[in-house]
């Protein structure tokens, strides 16, 4: 996945630990952390200025959607065994 300048077009960024397609983006309101998840049941939060993942965690079955809370230390994922909830604190 690439994370872009939209000043320049540049590539910034690129989140290379991904094992498989990505069905979902969540951009924490702070712009601070990013997470994508998808059909691997893989939930992976991001540094997006460096590319560096901070954290994986792992479900069962695909997620389908996650989202941050308004203060951006917790998301939600919707998978297909449910509704998942991690807290993040960096």
């Amino acid at each position: 996945m690439r994370i872009w300048d939209t000043a320049t077009w540049q590539t910034r960024t690129i989140l290379t630990s991904d094992t498989g397609p990505v069905s979902t983006v969540a951009i924490a309101p702070s712009g601070r952390w990013l997470a994508t998840a998808g059909p691997d049941g893989t939930l992976r939060i991001w540094d997006p200025s460096t590319g560096d993942m901070g954290a994986v965690m792992r479900v069962d079955g695909a997620i389908s959607d996650c989202k941050w809370n308004p203060r951006g230390q917790s998301l939600a994922a919707v998978g297909a065994a449910g509704v998942y909830y991690f807290t993040y604190n960096s």
